[in-house]
């Protein structure tokens, strides 16, 4: 009896400590944070031009593909505001975006950035708004508002040479780096925060 006593008093040791061990989040060294960062605002670039910037390739005003879609859904090709996108976009519905972007971003940037992107806002005192910059018709074809085009963004790069590590907490790290905007080093540095999502490393701040 004694000796099974024991035996219970040491699993539920092994139990107790196993469980600790995940309460504490995921154990990552400094050089796995760097790898993970340096994907990941590689790969927010292209997010930044969708959500920010330029937006997706689409159709000419007086393109075909233009007047089938103003005819078919009823609308006046001279007003309109979105057009579809080319075949050269990467991505042909909001989901596709929605799913790239989910790769990049947390969750909880990623509701941010689809609030604004596909929904669109309004100023709190009601006075001006902002409309979607993405939508589908009736017959799920992609749309890009128009005026895109017109947001270019500044080119801006990362000396990841420079990168350290900030501040580690349980399912959380910030990194900082020096950058180039439009080819000019930018004083100071500039910080990003990771998070620790069920499928990896995700960014929680913008990196435009």
């Amino acid at each position: 009896m004694k000796k099974f006593i024991k035996l219970l008093s040491l699993a539920l040791a092994f139990v107790i400590i196993a469980s600790m061990t995940v309460s504490c989040g995921v154990e990552y060294t400094d050089e796995e944070v760097k790898e993970a960062a340096k994907k990941l605002i590689e790969a927010s670039f292209e997010m930044n031009d969708i959500f920010f910037g330029a937006g997706l390739p689409i159709s000419a005003h007086d393109s075909e593909e233009a007047k089938k879609f103003a005819e078919s859904n009823d609308l006046d090709l001279k007003n309109i505001q979105f057009l579809p996108v080319t075949e050269e976009s990467p991505y042909f519905s909001i989901e596709d975006i929605k799913e790239a972007c989910a790769k990049v971003y947390s969750a909880e940037y990623c509701e941010y950035l689809y609030s604004m992107a596909f929904e669109g806002y309004s100023t709190d005192d009601g006075t001006s708004a902002v409309f979607a910059k993405y939508m589908e018709d009736e017959s799920g074809v992609l749309t890009a508002r128009i005026d895109l085009a017109d947001n270019k963004l500044p080119e801006r790069t990362y000396d990841f040479a420079t990168m350290k590590v900030k501040e580690r907490k349980k399912d959380s790290v910030m990194v900082e780096m020096e950058s180039y905007l439009d080819g000019k080093k930018e004083k100071g540095t500039i910080t990003f925060t990771l998070v620790m999502s069920e499928d990896g490393w995700r960014l929680d701040t913008p990196t435009y």
